[in-house]
């Protein structure tokens, strides 16, 4: 039986190993259950915005962030738990509380200095990048994540000679750049900044393994790993397809951002804005694409919250 649509419009779609969580329109979230089959009610643990979304084995790691109340935290939660109980019932009284109130099923919750700018996992383990403070790996567990390592965000490499980096430090540089995502394997850790560079970091010790630049000029706008390639968006106007290498493959020109990228078995596919792509062929479509599942016959979700077949 197909999935029938979410319980309103949508905004975000994170993949949660055979599950997805998907962030409302109305700031809810909701979760399908049953390898995709339905979905439960939806739930708002805490009355601020989920800003990235995990999966560790059966723990989902998410983090709520609000700049104007001046709030940020990370919390595990058990993902297989039916539900996510709201203790508060508005921004206010968040704000105003003594020390933030886990639920009953909220398995540990921190609160954070920065934003986490991106976070990944692999088997029970995670990683994320915090605006300007370090990138962090962790072994999950319910009792609370145990940190690894800790380093510090990386000394990215340049787009020009002569570029001065803008920082806490340096607020006369010439340029600012940032982590764009962070991906995690068995083997190592893989980051991206906004102006194209890339380094890899030991699983062991965080030290630097390897670094480099992409093959273009523009800004990176979107990066997802395949098995043994990536699709990455230029601008928001061109999608590159690279080796494991990080080495070019071919080009893509696309109409608008991409907002997700699958490596399938004829190729890579993707959805975004009023499009979907594969490496043959764009097709228009009315609806913002926001995710694609696995299926024989791909569906997307878009942003009416609806599932469509995926448009070839």
């Amino acid at each position: 039986m197909a999935l029938p649509p979410a319980s309103g419009p949508a905004l975000h779609v994170w993949e949660m190993g055979d599950e997805i969580l998907v962030r409302l329109m109305d700031g809810r979230i909701q979760r399908t259950t049953k390898k995709m089959s339905d979905w439960r009610e939806p739930e708002q643990p805490y009355p601020i915005p989920v800003q990235q979304a995990i999966k560790c084995e059966d723990i989902a790691i998410i983090t709520w962030m609000d700049a104007e109340i001046r709030v940020s935290m990370m919390g595990g939660m058990n993902f297989l738990e039916d539900n996510w109980k709201a203790n508060y019932s508005n921004r206010t009284e968040l704000q105003n509380s003594n020390g933030i109130i886990g639920h009953e099923n909220q398995l540990w919750l921190h609160s954070l200095d920065a934003e986490v700018l991106a976070i990944t996992s692999f088997q029970n383990k995670f990683a994320f990048v915090s605006m300007n403070r370090g990138v962090y790996f962790l072994e999950s567990s319910e009792d609370g994540p145990k940190e690894i390592w800790r380093t510090e965000i990386p000394d990215w490499p340049k787009p020009w000679e002569n570029i001065t980096w803008k920082t806490n430090e340096n607020k006369y540089g010439n340029v600012d750049t940032h982590a764009q995502s962070i991906h995690l394997d068995g083997d190592n850790l893989i980051l991206f900044d906004e102006r194209g560079s890339w380094v890899s970091l030991s699983l062991d010790d965080g030290k630097e393994i390897n670094r480099g630049r992409l093959p273009f000029k523009g800004k990176n706008t979107g990066t997802w790993r395949g098995e043994n390639s990536w699709a990455i968006s230029e601008d928001n106007r061109k999608l590159h397809l690279l080796n494991s290498n990080l080495e070019l493959i071919s080009t893509h020109k696309i109409p608008g951002p991409v907002n997700f990228a699958r490596e399938s078995v004829s190729g890579w596919i993707w959805t975004g804005w009023r499009h979907d792509g594969t490496e043959a062929t764009i097709t228009s479509r009315n609806e913002i694409g926001l995710w694609i599942d696995e299926n024989e016959k791909p569906r997307v979700i878009s942003n009416d919250g609806k599932w469509h077949d995926f448009s070839v």
